[in-house]
């Protein structure tokens, strides 16, 4: 009887596993189908916003440049008032190509669609150079920009010149544009384990705590940023991040709201033949 008993437990025992194994294997095929369901859904969006966007780009560009002939006044004399219009007409059509641009080139970067070509560059020289670019607004709006070079003579990094460039620009620009006037931007360059890293450190507006963990996603801008520059598209830090790791570095930040940031990039240090 003992026996008949532990036969009947056991053939219970395997009953309940093969039906949690097909549970599981039943839930395994609708994980599958709903992975599957997501990339299709992301390949059509990743294909609209693709087509959007070069459809969007040439009449954009048509417009800019028809606007800023009007503003040359090679076709002619305006009022005062007629410039006003124009120039404000004109400076958002120029934002509307950046946001396009924005969408392509994050849609290229997630397609594996852009091509890299790896160099040594001098760090030193990059920033400098971006900073000449820079440093005109920065004084129109009453913001110090100072730099600190640790770097020794001649430290190279390897990178792509025109994505490492995008890089500096974009985290440069936003420092100055979100530090009131009377502040500062100090950009310090410095080595460490075989990397190379830029820090851009601002007196600026900061970024509140509790969205600090959204600031790399698309389209995503803080409550305060929005506050004190309403047009922006969101998505120049998630194509900073995405060129970065591309090029094998990576940026990380601190942020007090009210107080500033920091940003701190990190790139490979160019090996010397």
């Amino acid at each position: 009887m003992e026996t008949k008993r532990s036969e009947e437990e056991l053939q219970k025992l395997l009953a309940q596993q093969e039906k949690s194994a097909q549970l599981l294997v039943r839930r395994d095929l609708e994980l599958m189908r709903a992975n599957e369901k997501l990339r299709e859904l992301d390949d059509q969006k990743s294909k609209f916003i693709s087509v959007a966007a070069h459809q969007l780009r040439t009449p954009l560009s048509a417009i800019r440049w028809s606007l800023g002939y009007l503003l040359s006044e090679r076709a002619g004399k305006m009022t005062e008032e007629q410039g006003t219009f124009l120039r404000q007409t004109y400076d958002s059509t120029v934002r509307l190509v950046h946001l396009v641009n924005d969408l392509l080139g994050i849609d290229r970067m997630r397609g594996g669609r852009i091509v890299f070509v790896f160099v040594p560059v001098d760090l030193h020289d990059a920033v400098k150079s971006v900073l000449t670019d820079i440093s005109p607004n920065a004084h129109r709006r009453g913001v110090s920009i100072n730099i600190e070079n640790r770097l020794q003579t001649n430290a190279l990094v390897l990178a792509d010149v025109a994505h490492l460039r995008l890089v500096l620009q974009n985290i440069i620009e936003n420092a100055v544009e979100y530090t009131r006037a009377g502040g500062s931007v100090d950009v310090t360059l410095f080595e460490e384990g075989g990397m190379l890293f830029v820090s851009i450190k601002d007196t600026g507006i900061g970024i509140p705590a509790d969205q600090q963990g959204k600031i790399f996603k698309q389209f995503f801008r803080a409550r305060n940023a929005i506050k004190v520059k309403t047009e922006g598209s969101g998505l120049g830090l998630s194509l900073v991040r995405e060129t970065l790791e591309r090029m094998r570095g990576g940026i990380t930040f601190t942020s007090r709201e009210n107080e500033g940031s920091t940003f701190i990039l990190t790139l490979p240090k160019a090996l010397k033949s």
